[in-house]
């Protein structure tokens, strides 16, 4: 009774066809939304963003719709990465033995800069009935277009419009045109919200979602639809390559809807979780490191004391902090990275190929004469002290306190002595 009521319904109302769409369990809602939590590819059903994926990888889904085992509802699809070019082939399927809607789709997501990606669909669809009052099969075709903005990190817009064709065309009664815009924002790290305007053939949609990443491999999507008053949450959890997804659908009047995904993928890369540190700070305002003093290097920055003054005395006696610059005072490549992080107004080096080069290395003699003795090993203070006799005076001077100075050995002494000759 169930299947003719439903075969009935669907064949006697066909411009709501491929309305209901089959997804994986985190999407959350069975029809277009625009803004989408990209951090795992299960999500993704706007182009767009396929290119902020960077991973290849196949996803699957089925699902049991308000809890009707005649109803079938399957989903597989598999994409791929190539530099700043993201790409799908999916196919979805909805239906009752005597009624099926399939569609397949080939989508492109292409990243035009860092604040622009745009995404294009081919869309097959096939509609089939069979049963004792009717028995035909019809194919359509349709495009699809869409676009995303990213100002910030922690704020995207985007729209989509589905079924071009069917705009202004008559004849494909059966595909309705279908568009979605909405805003993504990023509360705090591992912590988004969503709001969604979709507009379908019947009715337009206000859906409100979040994705909370309690874990680094355990994430929360939950979901509302205000129209309906319908909720829907899912569970992802993700072990290496392999995630699993499971998702629950309540709707007032239709009742509910269960769904089980598996996602296969060639990263390993884990949620970015929530923050539980209580003692977490702001992040501090990056500063110029060669317009701070010494009060502002240590207030603004990571550097210990020792290497802001090493930092200040460069500056006085040689010049502008370049990022080589951070090495030879001292920092380790893991102090380099968390400063590089905290600072800007880094001098670039010269290349080589300059035609003043030369000229460059003789005006800045005294740079060249403290490289030189920190590869022999000497301390980059003791180092930056040789520099500041050797701008102030002259090489004798240099070289007379390079012979008083106790704690440099016999060895060293010959050999910081050659290169007073060299380079002063």
């Amino acid at each position: 009774m169930i299947k003719l009521a439903l075969s009935l319904y669907l064949t006697t109302t066909s411009i709501n066809s491929f309305e209901y769409k089959t997804v994986n369990p985190s999407t959350l809602f069975p029809y277009t939304v625009a803004t989408q939590d990209y951090s795992h590819p299960s999500t993704i059903t706007n182009p767009a963003y396929l290119s902020l994926l960077k991973q290849n990888y196949i996803t699957g889904s089925k699902e049991y719709v308000y809890s009707l085992n005649e109803v079938e509802s399957s989903y597989l699809s598999v994409g791929f990465f190539f530099r700043d070019l993201g790409i799908n082939t999916s196919w979805h399927r909805f239906g009752i033995k005597e009624y099926f809607e399939d569609q397949i789709s080939t989508s492109i997501g292409y990243r035009y800069n860092n604040f622009i990606s745009i995404g294009l669909s081919q869309n097959y669809y096939i509609l089939s009935v069979s049963s004792n009052e009717q028995n035909f099969s019809d194919k359509y075709n349709n495009f699809s277009s869409s676009i995303l903005i990213i100002p910030k990190k922690w704020i995207h817009f985007s729209f989509i419009q589905k079924n071009i064709f069917s705009i202004n065309n008559k004849n494909q009664d059966s595909i309705s045109p279908e568009s979605s815009g909405g805003i993504s924002v990023q509360v705090s790290r591992g912590l988004w919200f969503y709001w969604n305007l979709t507009n379908t053939y019947n009715e337009k949609i206000n859906s409100f979602s979040t994705s909370i990443n309690l874990l680094n491999n355990l994430s929360l999507r939950l979901g509302y639809t205000k129209e309906s008053s319908s909720y829907s949450t899912a569970i992802l959890i993700k072990l290496k390559k392999i995630t699993t997804s499971y998702g629950f659908r309540f709707h007032p009047y239709l009742g509910n809807s269960y769904s089980f995904g598996l996602t296969i993928s060639n990263s390993s890369k884990k949620f970015i979780p929530l923050n539980y540190n209580k003692n977490y700070k702001k992040r501090k305002k990056r500063i110029n490191i060669n317009n701070s003093n010494l009060k502002q290097l240590l207030k603004n920055t990571s550097l210990t004391p020792l290497h802001a003054k090493r930092i200040i005395k460069y500056k006085k006696i040689i010049g502008p902090i370049s990022k080589k610059t951070l090495g030879q005072i001292g920092l380790s490549s893991k102090e380099k990275r968390i400063v590089l992080n905290e600072i800007y107004g880094l001098q670039i080096p010269i290349k080589k190929k300059f035609k003043r080069y030369n000229r460059y290395k003789k005006k800045n003699k005294i740079k060249y004469f403290f490289v030189a003795l920190l590869k022999t090993g000497i301390d980059p203070t003791l180092s930056l002290e040789l520099s500041k006799i050797a701008k102030r005076n002259n090489k004798k001077s240099v070289k007379k306190y390079i012979l008083r100075n106790s704690l440099i050995s016999k060895l060293n002494k010959e050999k910081l002595l050659k290169l007073c000759s060299k380079y002063l």
